[in-house]
């Protein structure tokens, strides 16, 4: 019973803080102040992470990958740079100001630096949407999304760290034993064996990933070989710096409430942009709008090996930004 209501807690928190930002009315004056007060937090957050990394010796000294900044986990801190880079992307659309073009591409740099293939993806997919909302020809489009493209490729062969890492992610596909597969990947098919097999309302809150089934150490782990897996064991048995267990929002998902309500939850959770999308008179060009679907699409790869979207700090501070159309039209009736 308290497996079933601690689930409850983390996976629905989210739709109370959804109603109170939905009913904000804030005016776009003082939207705008808000947002530089957000990017300067993140810009301090982001330097001090790179005097930390500066002073701390590790394998990738003067890199990013070994940082955490303030915070306890590494992923809070990659979080920050994804979401500073949209917020100046937003200004610069907003406000037209050429210094917002140069703090982005500053903070590209950092998302690129982090070695984080999460934020390295978003970051790209984000550059990308910016330009589309850029009035630009096609052609010229096209020849800077073909320019940024081959520049992360070069980036990704000459700088050793980045390449390392992807080179082994690779490889763990193709070892000399057959299918290796990443921890992460496992717990994946897993939650998809658990979707499968408890068809088709899955296997019920706080059993699969997530917080609740690790601190409340689920026993479908054990039945789905998930403890023999090095970071999945309870944390009594873990080995010091491999802890995944808490490093998911969507496989718990994807097994506790099994295929066709997983769908639902998808677009509850990311109800402004289903919403928005489909609702033919909103205005699409709007920046606000380009929030909205920035802020989902960071949420959601973060999501993919991140419990970011289950923390309410974080996804406190990205519905601010994805419900944004909401308030600042009613602000303006």
């Amino acid at each position: 019973m308290q497996r079933f209501f601690l689930g409850i807690y983390y996976t629905y928190s989210f739709v109370l803080l959804s109603l109170c930002i939905y009913n904000l009315r804030i005016t776009e004056f003082i939207f705008i102040r808000v947002s530089y007060l957000f990017i300067l937090a993140f810009l301090l957050i982001s330097f001090y992470g790179i005097f930390d990394s500066i002073i701390t010796s590790s394998e990738y000294n003067y890199f990013l990958r070994k940082t955490s900044s303030i915070y306890v986990n590494h992923s809070h801190f990659y979080y920050t740079i994804s979401s500073c880079l949209i917020l100046s992307f937003f200004l610069q659309l907003k406000l037209k100001k050429r210094f917002f073009i140069y703090l982005s591409i500053l903070v590209f740099i950092l998302s690129i630096f982090t070695l984080s293939k999460k934020t390295i993806l978003s970051s790209f997919i984000i550059f990308i949407i910016f330009i589309a909302y850029n009035n630009k020809s096609f052609f010229n489009k096209f020849i800077i999304v073909s320019l940024l493209s081959s520049c992360l490729i070069l980036v990704g062969i000459f700088f050793e760290p980045i390449f390392k890492r992807l080179n082994s992610f690779i490889l763990t596909f193709n070892s000399d034993t057959g299918l290796d597969l990443t921890a992460r990947t496992q717990m994946y098919l897993g939650s998809f064996n658990v979707a499968f097999d408890y068809f088709p309302f899955g296997s019920s809150l706080g059993t699969f990933g997530g917080s609740v089934a690790a601190s409340l150490y689920s026993p479908l782990y054990d039945h789905y070989g998930i403890s023999s897996i090095r970071g999945f064991e309870p944390y009594n048995e873990q080995i010091e710096g491999y802890n995944f267990l808490s490093d998911f929002k969507w496989p718990h998902i994807i097994a506790e409430f099994g295929f066709i309500f997983m769908f639902l939850y998808f677009l509850l959770y990311f109800f402004p942009f289903f919403n928005l999308t489909f609702k033919k008179y909103f205005d699409k060009s709007s920046p606000y709008y380009f929030l909205t679907i920035c802020f989902s699409i960071l949420l959601f790869i973060e999501g993919l090996g991140s419990s970011i979207p289950e923390n309410l700090a974080f996804y406190s501070i990205s519905f601010l930004f994805i419900y944004s159309p909401y308030f600042i039209l009613k602000s303006r009736s």
